[in-house]
């Protein structure tokens, strides 16, 4: 009579140290992964606020030229009900909000409220504080840069510039 071996079939898969180091990769490609995508949106953030205010100064800026003697910001109105109309303009309050006005017999009329910067970014030190688009001369008065910094995100500044002939220069990275 024969001997009858017994044969053992293993099946295939993966060893213990295999699956160890496939979600090592994966856990490391994860945390890669989720740090570009919280820089993304923080830059993001940086770009939505810079956008925000070049939309808020060339809103101004066309109401002036168009001598609008009213505007609608932010649900509210901006209107110069008796005098002499002088144009609109937008004043950096202090270092995370700014406003809107409209200045009507040589005094600056405001809204009733402010604008906010988003969390952890404020505008630079040295930033222009008052720029005014005049009805009549079609100038800008406040030129110079709007420097939007970014550093409470890890970012680099941005900067809005204005020159003497009313032209609002595309935001660049400041160093």
């Amino acid at each position: 009579m024969k001997s009858k071996t017994a044969s053992i079939k293993f099946s295939r898969g993966f060893t213990l140290i295999e699956l160890v180091v496939a979600f090592s990769i994966m856990a490391i490609l994860g945390t890669i992964g989720l740090a570009s995508f919280v820089n993304y949106g923080r830059s993001q953030t940086m770009q939505q606020a810079v956008n925000d205010f070049t939309t808020a100064l060339n809103t101004v800026k066309a109401a002036s030229v168009a001598q609008a003697v009213s505007i609608s910001v932010n649900g509210q109105s901006l209107t110069c009900l008796s005098g002499s109309f002088g144009g609109y303009g937008i004043k950096i309050i202090d270092a995370t909000h700014y406003e809107y006005y409209i200045m009507c017999s040589g005094v600056e009329v405001y809204p009733a409220t402010t604008i906010p910067l988003p969390p952890k970014i404020t505008f630079a030190a040295g930033t222009t504080q008052d720029v005014f688009f005049a009805v009549l001369t079609g100038g800008v008065t406040g030129t110079g840069n709007i420097v939007f910094d970014g550093s409470g995100l890890g970012l680099a500044k941005k900067t809005i510039s204005i020159d003497s002939g009313a032209n609002i220069l595309v935001p660049t990275p400041t160093p």
